[in-house]
């Protein structure tokens, strides 16, 4: 007859914790990446869902307000005649994102560091809009809070722009 093996409690609870750990780190990772074909057309790391996309937006609409403040400049008012309530044109929204003020030919800032500084900052706010209008198309025009940051967000790109280009 064999001596059964005793184990003390403390050892079997910590192998017990270990295992559980390691399913959660497992199960967690596995979940958030893979995909099951029920779920092929759901969202994605790509192309988030309107939760997460919204609180993209709501980080990059921080960054375009904190540049605008070191920029001395408050956020335009959104424009009236642009969409905001859906249905809006996908296209419509990620149409109008400026560029790299470098790449206007009618931009001609002063070379002072304080205008360096602005068109820098210029350039970080347009494409904090482009990407805040990207994630709107990619909703296709169908969510209003999307559509206003959007929007806002052009025209603070634009108020931004015209601080760059005329800095002498």
């Amino acid at each position: 007859m064999t001596t059964p093996i005793r184990v003390p409690a403390r050892w079997l609870l910590l192998g017990v914790g270990a295992l559980c750990a390691i399913a959660v780190a497992c199960g967690g990772a596995s979940s958030k990446y893979a995909a099951s074909p029920s779920t092929a057309g759901a969202a994605s790391p790509a192309m988030p869902g309107p939760a997460d996309a919204r609180a993209q937006i709501d980080e990059l609409s921080r960054e375009i307000d904190d540049e605008l403040a070191a920029m001395g400049l408050a956020r335009p008012a959104t424009p009236l005649a642009a969409c905001v309530q859906p249905p809006c044109s996908a296209e419509a929204l990620g149409a109008g994102v400026r560029p790299a003020y470098s790449a206007e030919p009618a931009c001609r800032p002063g070379g002072a560091e304080l205008c360096r500084d602005s068109c820098r900052l210029s350039d970080s706010i347009c494409e904090s809009s482009g990407r805040i209008c990207r994630i709107a198309s990619d909703l296709g025009g169908g969510d209003a809070y999307a559509n206003e940051k959007c929007v806002s967000g052009k025209a603070s790109c634009d108020a931004a722009r015209a601080k760059c280009c005329g800095c002498e």
